[in-house]
């Protein structure tokens, strides 16, 4: 038999069968590279996704602390407004116990004062009046 004979011989069946599993099998290694690379495919785009997310959270949090730092500017900002304007209010206190602390003196020391500047003036009376 020549070479072009059996090719147009029927392929008995066990030939068949064999050749339909290699076929089979190829397919299936094909799905499998597919289903591979899909799979590598979705975990380098999970990495990304979670690196994406990371970012975001570090950026969130960094908003995060600016905006508390904004706060707390403002908070001391407020507190050494208060604290001036207690120290104002201490100051006019003091004045005003200053004032209070004068004016008692002198409702305490005013009779004995103008006793005092009554009996000057009467001695410069005499003075005057016995020379005259």
């Amino acid at each position: 038999m020549s070479a072009g004979d059996e090719i147009m011989m029927p392929v008995a069946k066990p030939e068949a069968v064999s050749m339909a599993e290699i076929h089979a099998l190829r397919q299936i290694s094909d799905a499998l590279t597919a289903t591979n690379q899909s799979l590598q495919n979705l975990a380098h785009d999970v990495r990304e996704v979670r690196t994406d997310v990371k970012e975001v959270r570090e950026k969130v949090i960094r908003m995060e602390g600016e905006d508390l730092k904004a706060q707390l500017r403002e908070t001391r900002k407020e507190l050494r407004d208060l604290a001036k304007d207690v120290n104002d209010l201490q100051t006019v206190r003091d004045r005003q116990a200053g004032a209070l602390s004068v004016g008692g003196w002198i409702a305490k020391y005013a009779p004995w004062l103008v006793a005092i500047f009554m009996a000057g003036l009467a001695g410069l009376g005499i003075k005057t009046g016995a020379s005259g």
